[in-house]
């Protein structure tokens, strides 16, 4: 008859969503009639209300052969009728049991949970990330170059090293499932069984694995038999799970199985209770809703971008393409220098952005623009994602960039007072003179002013040359044009004919040499000079 064993393996089924079996009552030659009708009536009393409430009950016996045809064809018939595990997936394989075969080396037996498994292939294991090669398969027996999902298999293993293999590991593809030691949950308590209390210690079953545990309730303080919700499963040792995994959990002691569920993300990490975030983000898994979930993911970790490999382990395998590409499509997925963020978080930095530069340009209106250093400190980004980000907003007319510094588009320095009169007297004579000595230039002048020119030399307004000496893009050009007069008149020149040419000094005339040799405008030879070829046909 149904003994408590019976009823705690009908509560598994369930709680692992089998959804067809074949009930079969044993050992039919020790009893009477009257006593095998009583069983079967106490069985179907007890698949009441279950998935095997019409399933076919067959009554055998193993000494006589009685029952065993009968047998035999309602599991063929299942079997037909049956959908098989998906064996274009990535290979997935709970180990059950491990030794050592002389002549063989290391053997583990396992059912391949997913995926198709060959010879010579190379697998992941999980927890510990060895890698092993497949070196030979058989099923029942027989040597196989294939396997597919759903057969039981013996896999004979060629391990680099000492590892230690032992019954609840999983061989998988290598790089695909990473273990984890928390996992978002959705639990269910079994009807009859007291509250599950948050933080209980717990056994948790997957796979072939059993680790210790503990359960962080996320919504209540306990759970009470019949009512399910969402959790997180703290363990003791690191388990490699995957969306939508089915697992079981027995109390601690006595041993007694309390619940189980499915996992809803298995590489999590730990979330305030009642977090309205954390929730929803569950929910969405739940749901199947893997955009709107990732999406949320990219919106809370903010400028922290993530790889795309980051974001697909996030995903289930088999949605991770399409989700992609409908991120993609609804402009979700922004490019940054190191990763990907949610546009939204993009839209939210630039308004930032434009907020400061208001600000700042409202204050010093004198000032050409905000130096990057500063908006990067303000913003708590990288130089790099800064960089992507201006150029993005500068491509489209939202900010003026100039050398390191920044501004809204459109600002123009304004100068009044004494400092108006003070910029006015400076524009005059860099106009007028060729090259500046960048201390003869800012001295004297006030804080302001100086602040002025430092901007106009980090925008490039005026060019710092080398050796002290400054010069305005408009004047260094000029100079080139006579200089390419002087080179026309002579080939080569030394560099004092070159500052007899110019009507200036040797302070001068050395440092511009070497900045018009290293910009590759001339090519030095010696004590001589001449136009770089690039620049010969270029008209005096």
């Amino acid at each position: 008859g149904v003994m408590p064993q019976t009823r705690e393996h009908l509560a598994i089924l369930k709680l692992l969503r089998i959804e067809r079996g074949v009930v079969v009552v044993t050992k039919a030659d020790l009893v009477d009639p009257e006593l095998h009708d009583l069983a079967i009536a106490d069985i179907q009393e007890a698949l009441t209300d279950t998935f095997l409430t019409n399933a076919p009950v067959i009554t055998v016996s193993a000494i006589s052969g009685a029952g065993l045809p009968e047998l035999l064809r309602e599991i063929d018939q299942q079997a037909v009728a049956g959908t098989g595990r998906d064996s274009s997936a990535p290979c997935r394989l709970p180990v059950d049991r491990a030794f050592s075969k002389q002549g063989f080396g290391t053997v583990v037996t396992g059912t391949l949970f997913s995926g198709t498994l060959c010879e010579g292939a190379v697998l992941e294991i999980v927890p510990g990330g060895h890698k092993a090669r497949v070196r030979g398969l058989q099923v029942h027996g027989r040597k196989r170059d294939r396997v597919l999902a759903g057969q039981r298999v013996a896999i004979n293993l060629a391990i680099p090293g000492q590892v230690d293999l032992t019954r609840g590991v999983w061989l998988l593809e290598p790089g695909l499932f990473a273990a984890s030691r928390i996992l978002d949950v959705y639990l269910e308590i079994l009807t009859g069984m007291s509250p599950l209390i948050h933080q209980e210690r717990v056994r948790v079953h997957h796979g072939t694995a059993e680790i210790m545990g503990r359960v962080a309730l996320l919504e209540e303080d306990e759970l009470p038999g019949g009512e399910s919700g969402y959790a997180q499963l703290l363990l003791e040792a690191p388990l490699s799970a995957d969306f939508g995994d089915r697992f079981v959990i027995r109390r601690y002691s006595p041993a007694q199985t309390i619940g189980g569920g499915q996992v809803l993300h298995p590489r999590s990490r730990r979330w305030r209770r009642r977090s309205a975030i954390a929730l929803a983000r569950l929910a969405a898994y739940r749901e199947k809703r893997y955009a709107a979930a990732l999406s949320a993911t990219l919106r809370e970790t903010g400028m922290s971008a993530l790889s795309q490999s980051e974001l697909m382990q996030q995903l289930p395998f088999s949605a991770r393409t399409q989700v992609w590409q409908q991120l993609a499509d609804d402009g979700i997925l922004y490019r940054l220098a190191d990763g990907y963020v949610h546009n939204e978080t993009l839209v939210d930095i630039e308004k930032r952005i434009e907020t400061l530069l208001k600000a700042y340009q409202a204050q010093h209106p004198h000032r050409l623009g905000l130096a990057r250093e500063i908006l990067q400190a303000n913003l708590q980004i990288t130089p790099a994602q800064l960089a992507n980000i201006l150029q993005n907003m500068g491509s489209r007319g939202a900010v003026a960039l100039s050398g390191r510094l920044v501004c809204e588009s459109g600002h123009s320095p304004t100068f009044e007072g004494s400092t108006g009169k003070t910029m006015e007297s400076l524009l005059e004579r860099l106009s007028a003179t060729s090259l500046v000595d960048e201390a003869e230039l800012v001295k004297d002048l006030p804080s302001e002013a100086e602040q002025i020119v430092s901007d106009w030399l980090e925008s490039g307004r005026i060019l710092r040359i080398g050796g002290g000496i400054c010069v305005t893009p408009a004047n260094l050009e000029t100079i080139k044009r006579q200089l390419r007069c002087i080179f026309h008149s002579a080939p080569q020149q030394t560099a004092a004919q070159l500052r007899d040419a110019l009507g200036t000094t040797r302070k001068f005339i050395i440092p511009l040499l070497e900045h018009l040799d290293d910009s590759g405008f001339t090519r030095r030879q010696g004590d001589r000079r001449s136009l770089a070829e690039t620049h010969l046909a270029s008209p005096p």
